[in-house]
């Protein structure tokens, strides 16, 4: 770069010739970029479609009737296997082949096998082997076709990105974007204080050149730089040859769904939009998890009594446990759980849980695995002390000792805890402080941008993380 403010001419020329790139980078980019409410749509569709011709063109398949049920159920099969296995991750087309293309026929085997069985313990007519390979096909094609696309337009059509920013932002950003799987590429940074900063691409009057030679789709600012004129005015030319103009915390929202708490101030509470637990929606969620909380309360009764016997009969003391937790606006509430440790556990006071804790009874290790311990909660969700999906509520000693080094970690309480939450299934067991602010991140994201929808993502990929045996 030579320094110098690019001339009016040039601008034009730079804007004239990047504009059809832009607009078809754009396009791409909307499709890769979908999020998991159009994904289920357009799944819908496709399976709809896929059953339709299986029962059509498969051989020997003349004389099956396609009933009502099958027209109903199988498309609410496939979304509910696709949630499960994580084909609406938001990752799921900027990770491997290989896990995507198990995805897919993971989603097909499971989908058919729920017709399968619903056909045949419902309808009480078995679904032939001709027509259940030709639907596995059918539905093989419909499903990857599309995401096979995505996969291949990501690779290829990354969201070019330039940050106007200190190096100190730009490393930052950098190893999260190592870190993750994302669709988004660094193309460097532009600062004030290029002397500080040889490994800049440019200064501030350098972002319109660099953003038409660069083909940059994104412009990021760092919150330092927000009420600088001269990077308004430098961006207010590149963003009319097709670039977005994006602050800190919403690119990193939008990248990474997470809300960076070391980047945050007070203003973003005031600007966030987190008033969400009075609405129509909220009474909508109350009103869920006290009828699934009831139906999960009667179902589990049978459970309920194996696991209290087990408990009793493998360590000494009661078989339930419970213990003053942080709800809502921080009131206090009584969790209740089976007895996975020691009686005597806290003996010394309260101390996080360790990976491989010693405290833990034998039945206690396969409870905590598989999240059987939490089952006694659906009568915290009944009571509303609790949510089937939120942050998980911590003890108030551990909130007092976490809120001396994390900021902003009380406003978590902004929202009904839950069962299972978005800092659950994205980040491993916490158990320091360090692991307490990175799930932060997420319940700050969540709380921001909760939905009935990604209430359900959270609780289908809560299946798979039970599985996996991730606590």
């Amino acid at each position: 770069m030579s320094g110098q403010a690019v001339g009016r001419s040039e601008i034009t020329t730079f804007t004239a010739r990047s504009r059809p790139r832009a607009r078809l980078d754009s396009t791409l980019h909307l499709f890769v970029r979908m999020n998991a409410f159009w994904w289920m749509l357009l799944d819908v569709a496709l399976a709809m479609v896929a059953i339709y011709l299986a029962y059509e063109t498969a051989p020997l398949a003349e004389d099956v009737p396609l009933h009502l049920p099958h027209k109903i159920f199988f498309p609410i099969m496939v979304l509910g296997a696709a949630g499960v296995v994580g084909l609406y991750d938001r990752k799921i087309l900027h990770s491997g082949l290989v896990r995507l293309f198990f995805s897919l026929v993971l989603t097909v085997v499971l989908s058919v096998v729920g017709l399968v069985l619903l056909s045949s313990v419902v309808l009480f007519e078995p679904v032939g082997r001709w027509l259940q390979l030709w639907l596995v096909w059918m539905l093989l094609v419909g499903l990857g076709v599309p995401r096979m696309a995505g996969f291949v337009i990501a690779r290829l059509c990354k969201v070019r990105t330039l940050l106007v920013g200190g190096p100190e932002m730009a490393d930052s950003l950098s190893r999260r974007q190592e870190q993750e799987d994302s669709q988004y590429k660094l193309v460097g940074f532009c600062c004030d204080r290029r002397s500080e900063a040889p490994e800049s691409v440019g200064g501030i009057e350098d972002i319109p050149q660099i953003c038409a030679e660069q083909n940059v789709h994104e412009i990021v600012i760092a919150n330092e730089y927000a009420n600088d004129a001269r990077v308004l005015d430098a961006c207010f030319v590149a963003v009319q040859s097709g670039c977005e103009l994006l602050d800190e915390n919403a690119f990193c929202e939008e990248a990474f769904e997470v809300v960076l708490v070391d980047q945050i101030d007070r203003g973003w509470f005031y600007t966030a939009r987190l008033a969400k637990h009075n609405d129509v929606r909220a009474f909508l969620k109350r009103a869920l998890d006290t009828v699934i909380s009831t139906i999960c309360l009667i179902v589990t009764a049978p459970l309920f009594l194996a696991i209290y016997t087990l408990v009793r009969l493998t360590s000494q003391g009661p078989a339930f446990y419970s213990q003053v937790r942080c709800g809502q606006f921080g009131r206090p509430f009584r969790i209740y759980k089976f007895r996975t440790m020691r009686v005597d556990a806290e003996k010394d006071g309260a101390q996080w849980a360790a990976a491989r804790d010693t405290r833990v009874t034998p039945i206690g290790f396969f409870l905590r695995k598989s999240r059987l311990d939490e089952v006694p909660q659906f009568w915290n969700v009944l009571k509303g002390d609790m949510s089937f999906v939120g942050p998980r509520p911590e003890r108030p000693e551990m909130v007092a000792e976490i809120e001396k080094e994390v900021p902003f970690f009380a406003f978590r309480h902004w929202a009904r805890p839950g069962l299972t939450g978005l800092a659950q299934i994205r980040y491993r067991y916490g158990a320091s402080v360090e692991d307490a602010k990175e799930k932060l991140q997420h319940d700050l994201y969540y709380i921001k941008n909760w939905s009935l929808l990604l209430d359900v993502q959270i609780i289908l990929r809560t299946f798979s993380a039970i599985m996996k045996g991730a606590r």
